[in-house]
Formats: C-alpha cells, sequence, structure tokens
C-alpha cells in the first residue's frame, strides 16, 4: 500500500501529501514489527527519484510514521507504564538477539536455487535498464532498494527475522514478473520456471509427510 501512494505521485509536480499516509502504513507495520521502520529509506529514495523537492513532503513522512507511535505512546502511559519502559521496548524491538535455527538439507536446496533465479532476474534487469523508460526504471530501481532493504534488516539482529520476508517476497514477485513475462519468452526461463514449481510441490510434500 505504501509503494502504490507513493507510485501514484509520479509526474504530479504539485505538493502532494500521500507521503503522509505512505510513512503512515509504514509506521502501523513497525508497532508489528520495529525493524519496518527502516524502510522509510525506501520512502526517502522514491521522494529523490520521483519527485520535486517540497519540504513540506519530506516533513510529512515524518508526522506520518510517528501517527501511530504518539497513539502507542498514549497508551502505554495511560496504562501506568513509565517512560523508561517504553524506550526500552522500542529498543529490544532492534537490538534483542535471535537463535538461528539451522535449515533442512531440502531448504537450504531450494533457497540456492531461489538464489539462482534471484541473480539471473537482477542481470537481466540491469542489463535492460538503460533501454526502459525513465519512468519503469525508477520503479524498478526502487523495488530493488526495497528488497536491499529486506535482506539487511533480514541478518541484522532482531527479535523475529522473518517477520521481513514479505517485504522481500515483494519486490522478488516483481523482480521475477519482469524476467518471466515481460522479456520475449524461452525454453531456458520455462525450464526454470517449472523446475521452480516443482521445488515448492516436493517442499510441501516432503513437509506434509513429517
Amino acid at each position: 500500500m505504501a509503494l502504490f501512494l507513493v507510485f501514484r505521485t509520479y509526474r504530479n509536480n504539485r505538493i502532494d501529501l500521500s507521503y503522509f499516509s505512505a510513512a503512515l502504513w509504514i509506521g502501523v507495520a513497525s508497532l508489528i514489527s520495529l525493524k519496518a521502520a527502516f524502510f522509510l529509506i525506501v520512502i526517502w529514495l522514491a521522494l529523490l527519484s520521483l519527485r520535486p523537492f517540497y519540504p513540506r513532503e519530506w516533513l510529512v513522512t515524518f508526522l506520518g510514521f510517528l501517527t501511530p507511535w504518539y497513539l502507542f505512546a498514549g497508551i502505554h502511559l495511560l496504562l501506568g507504564h513509565s517512560p523508561k519502559e517504553l524506550t526500552e521496548t522500542f529498543l529490544s524491538g532492534l537490538l534483542h538477539p535471535w537463535p538461528f535455527s539451522p535449515l533442512e538439507r531440502e531448504s537450504y536446496l531450494f533457497a540456492g536455487y531461489l538464489l539462482l533465479l534471484t541473480l539471473l532476474a537482477s542481470f537481466s534487469l540491469f542489463a535492460n535498464l538503460p533501454l526502459m523508460k525513465v519512468r519503469s526504471r525508477k520503479f524498478h530501481m526502487i523495488f530493488f532498494w526495497n528488497a536491499v532493504i529486506a535482506v539487511v534488516l533480514m541478518i541484522f539482529p532482531g527479535k523475529n527475522p522473518t517477520a521481513m520476508a514479505p517485504y522481500l517476497a515483494l519486490s522478488l514477485s516483481m523482480l521475477f514478473s519482469y524476467y518471466f513475462s515481460a522479456e520475449k519468452p524461452s525454453m531456458k526461463k520455462r525450464v526454470l520456471f517449472d523446475l521452480y514449481i516443482v521445488g515448492i510441490t516436493l517442499l510441501a510434500l516432503l513437509r506434509m509427510m513429517k
């Protein structure tokens, strides 16, 4: 939703306060997983890439993000908690370590294949960037930075690294859609896509048998 609100401001040269709503959605997500707050960086990159410089639009991104936290802090204090406890809750959401659970062999195999697809699709995308229209190029780069931030946050210590998976899946969906459908079809891509479907099916069957 946040990216949709950002993208619709393209070529609107008047002040557009849609960035307040986009930042608000990121603020709501950060109440569930605090590391989602780092996706404000994607909003700022979009402001730099898609918009003329309007200080008011930059200001409303901060106000939009903080709005859910105003409400959270008010309820927190109303229930008798101290500001110190609120600060500790905030910091623990960023810095609390998480135990690493090793993946099973079949999961490593599928993850490796997914990484291979990602590298192939990324190489294809960057090779074709100079041929794209300006709008398409900017949008794909925003999704690229969204994926980079998601991967960094999944590695960064925290309570639940898998909470960032939906953000990564969004960018990978756009990347794979471009790779498998936007270019000329080929037998190689058909085989790669079919192997992906087979891998998901086998992984699901193995989970059911355990």
